[in-house]
């Protein structure tokens, strides 16, 4: 009997025991199978989404674009310094008939400027008068202002005429005080036309006087490395207050400022037309002559007549007789004749058509 008792006992404390550490042990969560740690979550993101946050993350990086700037100011060309070697001679023989020309003519020059090779040179360091090859320097001296006023001269520039500026003969556009001209309308009539009264114009508005201008012009020639150049006045005319003195050069730094010429649209853009008008659209000027606009005609005989002649300037005075400065470009290559104190027309004009033509057989 104490046996079975002692036996009940033992099993009732078992099970107490067995209740009591189900009681004391800690739960333990359960998991769905399905569960990952959240680390295995982020590596296993989907790549699009890592790809978005990606450049997001790049975009929110970057700098903002730059604000947009003002289109580039045209900058005045590399215009190099002349010297003895800007040239160099490799002379041939002039047809027979050439040479007949030429010994009519005071001095002249027939340049290859692709290769700064002179075939043909007649007294071309001497000094002679240039009449209207002036407005070369001119116009070239003005266009360089215009490049360096930083904007605030342009082509549109409007520029009013001046008594003085009206005085000035031989050949002009008339000019009246009442009117106003473009910069560009004037380097027009400069070139196309050779008007004098628009060269003194342009050079009044440029270097505030004309006197000043001209200093200006004798100044930027010799920075240039240029010794013959001597400018009494903006337009080539003989100056009656000073015994009929005129301005003067030689050929061969003719044929250098030529070459320059030639890299600037402002000055090309008129060299090497042949026909132009001006005061097409001043309606005052229009009712007054009937409707018509001046007339702006070359005396450049090469233009439309020679394949390639693209300018430059003709001059006439009693004093330095017929002058020409012709440039051409032709089957790649360009060229440039100066001739100087021609007795006539016509001796000048047979001369420089069959130079041209010599230069590039």
């Amino acid at each position: 009997m104490k046996r079975i008792t002692f036996i009940i006992i033992l099993v009732v404390v078992a099970i107490h025991l067995s209740l009591l550490v189900c009681l004391i042990q800690p739960k333990r969560e359960r998991k769905s199978p399905d569960a990952q740690p959240q680390e295995q979550q982020a590596e296993q993101t989907s790549p699009q989404t890592a790809q978005t946050g990606e450049t997001q993350t790049q975009t929110q990086m970057q700098p903002p674009p730059p604000a947009a700037s003002e289109p580039e100011k045209p900058r005045w060309p590399q215009i190099p310094v002349y010297s003895d070697v800007y040239f160099q001679k490799a002379p041939r023989p002039l047809p027979q008939k050439l040479q007949e020309a030429a010994a009519n003519c005071k001095a002249g020059v027939a340049v290859d400027l692709s290769s700064h090779t002179i075939l043909w040179a007649k007294n071309e360091s001497t000094s002679f008068t240039i009449a209207s090859l002036t407005k070369m320097v001119t116009t070239m001296l003005a266009v360089k202002k215009l490049y360096d006023s930083n904007g605030e001269l342009t082509l549109e520039t409007p520029i009013r005429a001046t008594r003085e500026a009206a005085k000035i003969g031989g050949s002009q556009i008339w000019l009246d005080p009442s009117e106003t001209f473009t910069f560009n309308e004037l380097l027009k009539c400069i070139l196309v036309h050779s008007a004098n009264d628009a060269a003194y114009l342009l050079a009044q508005y440029c270097g505030g006087t004309a006197d000043a201008f001209v200093q200006q012009m004798n100044d930027y020639t010799r920075q240039l490395g240029c010794k013959s150049f001597r400018f009494i006045n903006p337009n080539g005319l003989p100056e009656k207050e000073r015994n009929n003195e005129e301005n003067s050069a030689n050929a061969i730094e003719l044929a250098y400022i030529a070459d320059q010429l030639l890299k600037l649209p402002e000055i090309t853009a008129w060299s090497g037309v042949r026909i132009a008008y001006t005061r097409e659209h001043d309606e005052a000027y229009l009712k007054k002559h009937d409707g018509k606009a001046t007339m702006l005609v070359s005396s450049n005989p090469l233009l439309g007549k020679c394949p390639g002649v693209n300018g430059m300037k003709t001059g006439f005075t009693n004093n330095s007789k017929f002058c020409l400065v012709a440039t051409c470009e032709r089957n790649g290559k360009s060229t440039c004749i100066v001739l100087l104190g021609c007795d006539n027309k016509q001796v000048r004009n047979t001369l420089a058509f069959g130079l041209v033509e010599w230069l590039y057989q």
